[in-house]
């Protein structure tokens, strides 16, 4: 087919859809809409953003099959994709057997499909069923069963459990440090409730999802139509609560849409790198950190050497599996001691080390000097992935003290150490200016020095600072 004749194919596929749907309707959803590949099995149409993609693949897919078929011929199905071409960042519907809709949104396929289905013989518009996710993939490799336990994490797994089943509180909050398991119970937690409950619908939401739904639909206006997707679940689960901050109008809405599940006996479970108490002085609005104090708030610890030795042996047992390769104990022992950061830096130098195995191709001895070697540039780009938000943030909280304190003008003797630890731990942690250091804290650069060197000076003649200075560090894998 020539250029020409798909260009005035396409415009009288949008004319079809605009004189069927209505002007409003069409600017709304299909202005613009392009095409992408197509034959008679399959077809892709680029949506302009998430909420169009979705809209058009729920609300409006008998009649875009139809006049698709009227103009571009037979096709068997239609994906709906978001954004230009190339980009398909939509979750999947698949059309065959509505009672699979739950399932088949958390199987991480790259587009909303809608199957052939002749237009209705009514005016009446047939509604198809929407997915049971909000534009999210879910992983579904995490699961509960390999999901590692200890005391650092077993009272955020048995509340998972208990959302599932639903025997848990109305907001179950889980928060952590960045990489402790949160987003892996989040995700364990959709995929047991849908293997579970097949014919009920889970919205896995994000940061960034939420906030391009909701920022899509105010400028379609389509804000009620958001809200009556959103309502339409029975299971919410929402990552990253903390990276709302400054988002009012999405913070509103999620507020408001955890108000019309609690009374619905809907569960909810949320996950964020702070408390509740926390979130509130980085600007999350009462309203919503009121929701979450309401409930069970859960503490995810960092992961301890037991824990963590328990990942490593099972990651090493599945290797062993797929390649036949042992791993010697005393390797895994190492790695375990030495990635103490987090879960996912953990699994993620493991992954490495697992790698520089298999391209040995049986070159000799694992040698201990060896994987010293191997893994010494990863375990050294510890220090450069550490933030200031996240030392500021431990620090305060190994203290006892909030964010708004150590940035206050008070002098107060717990809270001028709290400082003090704050400066020499992002000095040896992390490579920032002093300037920058200090505008954490609300000082000049000669304040910090002076407190860095104060720091080093009490760090060895005072025990109990000392002591905190210690659990920075080892929590930062220093």
């Amino acid at each position: 087919m020539t250029q020409e004749n798909q260009e005035t194919k396409l415009a009288a596929f949008r004319d079809g859809l605009k004189d069927f749907y209505g002007t409003d309707i069409y600017t709304s959803y299909f202005d613009p809409i392009d095409v992408g590949e197509y034959d008679s099995r399959r077809a892709t149409l680029f949506a302009k953003n998430r909420l169009a993609a979705d809209r058009i693949s729920t609300r409006f897919a008998t009649g875009v099959h139809a006049l698709w078929c009227e103009h571009f011929g037979p096709v068997e199905t239609i994906e709906i994709c978001e954004g230009s071409e190339g980009v398909q960042m939509s979750s999947v519907i698949r059309a065959e057997d509505a009672a699979k809709q739950a399932s088949a949104a958390l199987m991480a396929r790259p587009a909303r499909e809608i199957s052939a289905a002749p237009l209705p013989e009514s005016d009446e518009e047939t509604t198809q069923p929407s997915d049971n996710s909000l534009n999210v993939l879910v992983n579904a490799m995490q699961t509960l069963d390999n999901f590692c336990v200890n005391e650092t994490n077993r009272m955020a797994r048995l509340a998972t459990e208990q959302v599932i089943e639903g025997s848990g509180a109305p907001v179950t909050y889980l928060y952590g440090n960045n990489g402790y398991g949160k987003s892996h119970l989040l995700n364990a937690a959709c995929n047991e409730y849908s293997r579970r409950f097949p014919g009920r619908r889970i919205m896995y939401i994000t940061y960034e999802s939420l906030v391009a739904d909701v920022s899509d639909a105010v400028v379609s206006n389509s804000i009620k139509d958001l809200r009556a997707h959103l309502n339409d679940t029975d299971l919410l689960v929402f990552d990253d609560v903390q990276l709302l901050r400054g988002r009012k109008r999405t913070q509103e809405e999620l507020a408001c849409l955890m108000e019309r599940f609690q009374p619905l006996g809907k569960p909810i479970l949320v996950a964020g790198a702070l408390s509740p108490g926390e979130l509130a002085e980085t600007g999350i609005s009462p309203r919503l950190t009121e929701r979450l104090k309401g409930g069970a708030s859960i503490r995810i610890g960092k992961p301890d050497a037991i824990l963590r030795l328990r990942i490593v042996n099972r990651s090493a047992e599945q290797f062993t599996a797929r390649t036949g390769t042992e791993i010697p104990q005393r390797h895994l022992d190492y790695i375990a001691r030495r990635c103490d950061v987090s879960v996912r830096e953990l699994l993620g130098i493991l992954r490495y080390f697992e790698i520089a195995i298999v391209a040995r191709d049986n070159d000799g001895p694992i040698t201990d000097e060896w994987v010293r070697e191997i893994l010494s540039e990863k375990l050294a780009s510890q220090k450069a992935q550490t933030t200031l938000e996240d030392v500021f943030s431990f620090t305060a909280s190994t203290f006892g003290v909030t964010s708004a304190d150590l940035r206050s003008k008070s002098r107060r003797r717990e809270l001028v150490r709290a400082r003090q630890a704050f400066c020499l731990s992002a000095r040896k942690l992390t490579d920032e200016s002093l300037k920058a250091i200090g505008s954490m804290i609300a000082r000049d650069h000669t304040t910090v020095m002076h407190s860095i060197d104060q720091a080093e000076i009490f760090s060895t003649g005072d025990k109990t600072f000392g002591h905190k200075i210690n659990t920075i560090f080892d929590h930062f894998g220093l």
